[in-house]
């Protein structure tokens, strides 16, 4: 697997992903990138997947990692075009409804500057 980052916007991290993120050398490299990324206070992480071919769970396991952390550190982790093998992974087992996933990685970037939705109104 390949991870090549990059930053987008001052203060959001884009995270290329390639090949195969399978349980291994793979899943322990992308969960010390991101460990990285947070520990330089950059807490906002996309990860870009046009390039992932394949994902196994233990990929899957560590990319909800991965946003947990991002998450317990103040920030977001998205995910940018992820190729349909991949982002059916997320989808059978429902967690497209907790990482959410955007057609590029512009639109992911842009996510992050979205004003968060009203709370509930409780009259």
């Amino acid at each position: 697997m390949t991870i090549q980052v990059r930053g987008v916007q001052p203060d959001v991290a884009l995270v290329e992903l390639g090949g195969r993120l399978t349980l291994g050398d793979a899943c322990q490299l992308l969960l010390q990138k991101v460990e990285e990324l947070l520990r330089a206070n950059k807490p906002r992480i996309v990860l870009e997947m046009t390039g992932l071919e394949f994902m196994d769970s233990a990929g899957l396991g560590t990319v909800v990692a991965c946003y947990s952390k991002a998450k317990k550190a103040g920030g977001n982790l998205v995910l940018a075009a992820p190729q349909k093998k991949v982002f059916d992974t997320f989808r059978i087992t429902h967690m497209d409804s907790v990482v959410k996933s955007f057609p590029s990685a512009e639109a992911a970037a842009q996510s992050f500057q979205s004003p968060a939705p009203p709370a509930p109104s409780t009259i």
